[in-house]
């Protein structure tokens, strides 16, 4: 049997999606089981399987929740306190636009 890329297979497996996010397998169940991931369950009720489709929403969920390069996270080195970022007792507001970019 060929392999298929990813794009062309209508389900994927637990471990594919795990190697293609390069996460474990424990995280992908854990986003089955808080319903992030839309999967269906083969008979026997022992394997999952993820849609192409709820895969590629999934990703482009959590690519829309990815951080702007100019909004530095609180382990960044920009975020230290007396930083040109952060100042001490400084608040930082921060938006998401409805196209997923984000404003400070």
């Amino acid at each position: 049997m060929a392999t298929q890329n990813l794009s062309e297979r209508p389900f994927l497996t637990v471990k594919q999606v795990a190697d293609t996010l390069s996460v474990n397998r424990n995280t992908v169940y854990a986003w089955i089981s808080n319903g992030e991931l839309e999967f269906i369950l083969l008979p026997g009720g022992n394997a999952y399987r993820i849609p192409q489709s709820a895969f590629e929403q999934f990703i482009d969920k959590i690519s829309r929740s990815v951080r702007s390069p100019d909004v530095p996270c609180s382990h960044s080195k920009g975020a230290q306190r007396g930083s040109r970022f952060f100042q001490k007792g400084q608040k930082v507001k921060r938006i998401t636009q409805q196209d997923g970019s984000v404003s400070a």
